[in-house]
């Protein structure tokens, strides 16, 4: 594996390189995303290759960021106040690591049906756009070191819960009424499920955020 910008590997491990390795992983998550949206609204099969190999980076920069994180725990130099940060780091790589996955997911599900248009899954745009809404907010209150940022986003939450909800609710009925074809309605089903799934992680990502800097805060 390709030491990821951590330079000369016998160099002492940093929260820095954590940090920056961290907010990384973060972009990708982004642009990852991005990318599955436009290859399944778009019907761009060309793109599910870049898809996978940009999910192969992104599980690599997760592996490297454990790996950073047991090396700074095996310093034994990591006071109290940074121990907290290497242990949600761990976490975060991991709800972004997981919403890389669902990210290739959405856009491998064109091989499942080919969308014309969202007829009958009227939610989709809004749950996309609250998704994508959710990936930058998360970044950027981590960024800031927001704790205030981060837990807003529960809002945003249950606001693409109901939306997953209803969503998937009219697609089995329009399936049972013959209003939409199994396939694609199953296909449909499966995308939505797979924004709240990313939201739920999202959502991980910034609790994370919001508990240690608000304790950070509270310090």
């Amino acid at each position: 594996m390709k030491n990821g910008g951590r330079g000369n590997k016998n160099a002492r491990p940093t929260l820095d390189q954590l940090e920056r390795l961290l907010i990384g992983m973060c972009n990708m998550a982004e642009s990852l995303f991005a990318d599955a949206v436009v290859t399944f609204l778009d019907g761009r099969g060309d793109l599910v290759k870049e898809l996978r190999a940009e999910d192969y980076r992104a599980h690599e920069r997760a592996l490297e960021i454990d790996q950073l994180c047991m090396d700074l725990l095996g310093t034994g130099e990591p006071d109290s106040r940074q121990r907290p940060f290497i242990g949600a780091a761990m976490k975060m790589a991991g709800a972004l690591k997981r919403t890389v996955d669902e990210s290739l997911r959405i856009g491998q599900s064109l091989r499942a049906c080919q969308v014309d248009s969202l007829a009958g899954a009227d939610h989709l745009p809004q749950m996309i756009d609250l998704t994508q809404s959710m990936l930058g907010d998360a970044v950027e209150a981590l960024l800031n070191q927001d704790a205030t940022q981060a837990s807003a986003l529960y809002l945003v939450f249950r606001e693409l819960t109901t939306l997953s909800e209803q969503g998937r609710r009219q697609l089995g009925e329009a399936i049972q009424k013959d209003e939409l074809a199994p396939h694609v309605g199953v296909a449909l089903i499966g995308v939505t499920f797979g924004l709240g799934r990313i939201g739920d992680e999202v959502l991980g990502v910034a609790n994370q955020v919001a508990h240690l800097y608000r304790t950070e805060a509270a310090g």
